[in-house]
């Protein structure tokens, strides 16, 4: 059963990889032809092109993590970093997919967010983009706010505290604890209308717990969701 779970664990990470290479070839020549003089017809077709090859890539993406998580073999950066500029730069660039709806982004740091901490800014970018992604996913109307700020923790630990709150379509009560489960969503409909592999919680609450931190979701059908996350950091290099 051990040997059958490797061979799983490693076909999903080889066929992940295969199929990721030839993706980002097309999603590089599409974006060189996008810069092209093209016919309008044909740069609305490029854009349905690269938006479908978006969509793959976040979901092979999904699956190689996954994949990684359950191989044990996920590793963790320990650099120093501005956690303001992970913030500011994740909410940048998931902002142009706002640009149909009738939905804003707020983001307010806390006055005790610190100029630079240890860690894995790579991770937490994963994180914010897994969050972000979801709030702009299933909110069509009203905001997403994100706060973050920190709390001293223990020995040269500082606590992130980190909250992503939107107005979307919420989630039903009984439905909350099966949003952290591999390949759930919370109804068949759901996932049918907006997609997804339903592993962006699951390797979300896999990214927090592997850095000692902790994640917790607050949510009511059609009034929104609210995810509070904890990681500790370290304050300097010498605690890596």
């Amino acid at each position: 059963a051990e040997a059958l779970a490797r061979s799983k664990e490693l076909f999903l990470a080889n066929m992940s990889h295969e199929i990721r290479t030839p993706m980002n070839a097309i999603t590089g020549f599409t974006n060189q032809i996008l810069k092209t003089e093209l016919h309008p017809e044909q740069r609305e077709q490029l854009k349905i092109v690269q938006k479908s090859n978006e969509h793959l890539l976040r979901i092979v993406n999904d699956i190689l993590d996954y994949s990684k998580i359950q191989a044990g073999k996920f590793s963790f950066d320990c650099v120093s970093f501005s956690p303001d500029k992970v913030m500011t730069e994740a909410i940048e660039l998931l902002s142009p997919l706002l640009k149909n709806k009738n939905v804003s982004i707020k983001y307010k740091a806390i006055d005790t967010m610190p100029e630079f901490v240890v860690g894995d800014p790579v991770r937490l970018r994963q994180i914010l983009f897994n969050l972000l992604g979801n709030s702009i996913k299933f909110t069509e109307e009203g905001e997403i706010e994100v706060k973050a700020g920190f709390t001293k923790g223990t020995g040269e630990l500082e606590n992130l505290h980190l909250s992503i709150r939107d107005t979307g379509i919420g989630i039903p009560e009984d439905k909350l604890k099966e949003v952290f489960s591999e390949f759930e969503q919370a109804n068949n409909d759901i996932s049918y209308k907006y997609g997804g592999t339903g592993l962006g919680l699951p390797i979300t609450k896999k990214l927090v717990e592997l850095q000692n931190g902790s994640i917790s979701i607050e949510s009511k059908d059609g009034l929104g969701t609210t995810i509070n996350i904890v990681i500790p950091y370290n304050e300097s290099t010498a605690a890596c």
